[in-house]
């Protein structure tokens, strides 16, 4: 099960960018794909959500102890679209034990398509020094 949601979370971020959809519509699609691998804990499904240019693990992991592994009722979302290329989602919901949970969630756009602001930016290897002269 998780395979086939592993799939379609992925297949619909990439369609989605590659489609001609409103933005606001790839977004909330980005949304729900993420509020669901929060709430069944899968951190694979997570990085996937993620930019490929993110280190997430550390995010990804204190996120799902936090707030993961546990079904989310009364989810509410309230967008904040100040900018073309970021989208800022405020999710509020209860668990089962009526324990609130909130949550705030940045989506960023990388060229066509948007994903998960979580984690930090990998850092590139550093270029070798460029060569002066030749040695004799």
């Amino acid at each position: 099960m998780r395979l086939i949601r592993t799939c379609l979370a992925l297949w619909l971020l990439l369609a989605g960018c590659a489609s001609e959809k409103p933005a606001e519509q790839i977004q909330d699609e980005v949304l729900r794909s993420y509020i669901a691998a929060v709430q069944d804990g899968d951190e694979d499904r997570l990085r996937q959500l993620t930019g490929p240019r993110t280190d997430s693990t550390r995010d990804i992991e204190a996120k799902v102890r936090g707030i993961g592994n546990r079904q989310w009722h009364d989810v509410r979302v309230q967008w904040s679209r100040e900018f073309p290329s970021v989208a800022v989602a405020t999710v509020t919901a209860v668990d089962s034990q009526r324990r609130p949970i909130r949550d705030v969630v940045t989506l960023g756009k990388d060229g066509s398509a948007w994903y998960l602001s979580l984690g930090e930016p990998k850092t590139q290897p550093p270029e070798p020094p460029a060569s002066i002269g030749r040695a004799s």
